[in-house]
C-alpha cells in the first residue's frame, strides 16, 4: 500500500439518522484518507456501536468530534484559519461540484450533509452564510442516499487532489 497524505477534507453530518450510513461514511472517509469527520445534532457519533458495525474498524483511525448543534459545529470550524464550508444541497442557486477550479478543491474544505429526509437545515447555513454545493443529478430521484453522496463526493475531492499532484 502506497502512503499518501490526508486530503484536507472535514465531512460535516448533521442529524444523520441512520447509524449505518455514519458507519459507511466514516469507511468511505478512512478509505480516501481524508482529514475528519464531524457528527452534529441527533447524528449518532463514531462509539456508537451501530455505527461500528458498517464502519468496520474505521471509527479508530478517522479523527471524529460530535457537536450538540450544527451552530456549534460551524463555530468551531469557523476557527480554523482558511476553511471553506459549503453546504450540499440540491437548492436552485447551489453550484455544482464538477464546476470547482483544482485551485477550490485543493483548499483546506468542509462539506456539510444533511438529514436523509429534510437535508441539511438551511435556515442555520444561510444564517451563517455557507453557499451551496450540489452533485448533479439527471433521473426522475433528486436524492441520492447521505452515504452515496457523501461517497461521491469524498472521493471526487481525492481524485482531483491526486490529478492535482497534491495527494
Amino acid at each position: 500500500m502506497k502512503f499518501v497524505p490526508r486530503i484536507p477534507l472535514i465531512i460535516v453530518l448533521d442529524n444523520v439518522r441512520s447509524a449505518y450510513n455514519v458507519g459507511s461514511i466514516l469507511r468511505t472517509a478512512d478509505c480516501a484518507w481524508i482529514e475528519q469527520v464531524i457528527t452534529c445534532g441527533y447524528t449518532p457519533p463514531a462509539h456508537h456501536p451501530k455505527v461500528k458495525k458498517t464502519s468496520l474498524g474505521a471509527e479508530r483511525v478517522m479523527h471524529s468530534q460530535h457537536y450538540p448543534t450544527l451552530g456549534e459545529a460551524i463555530h468551531a470550524l469557523r476557527m480554523i484559519e482558511g476553511l471553506k464550508i459549503y453546504s450540499m444541497e440540491l437548492t436552485p442557486h447551489a453550484e455544482s461540484v464538477w464546476s470547482f477550479s483544482t485551485e477550490r478543491i485543493t483548499q483546506h474544505t468542509a462539506l456539510i450533509f444533511g438529514n436523509e429526509v429534510d437535508g441539511v437545515q438551511l435556515s442555520i447555513t444561510r444564517q451563517h452564510s455557507i453557499p451551496e454545493l450540489k452533485l448533479p443529478q439527471f433521473g426522475t430521484k433528486h436524492s441520492l442516499n447521505v452515504a452515496t453522496a457523501a461517497s461521491i463526493a469524498i472521493y471526487h475531492w481525492r481524485y482531483r487532489a491526486m490529478e492535482a499532484g497534491g495527494a
